[in-house]
């Protein structure tokens, strides 16, 4: 059966550095909701980013 460092590992070969929380540690916990929320602060800045270089190749095409 594997193990949480062999998933760890598998998502690592795929280029993603998983977060790994740890239910039992107060910290682990904070640390990990910190990470989960800087990602979905990181992804939200891309996407605007590549929304608003859409827009402006649309309206240059116009």
């Amino acid at each position: 059966m594997p193990t949480p460092n062999d998933a760890i590992e598998f998502f690592r070969s795929l280029g993603v550095e998983p977060i790994v929380i740890d239910p039992n540690d107060k910290g682990s916990v904070e640390q990990g909701l910190n990470a989960i929320t800087e990602r979905v602060l990181e992804y939200k800045e891309e996407t605007a980013a590549h929304d608003r270089t859409a827009t402006n190749n649309q309206q240059q095409g116009s």
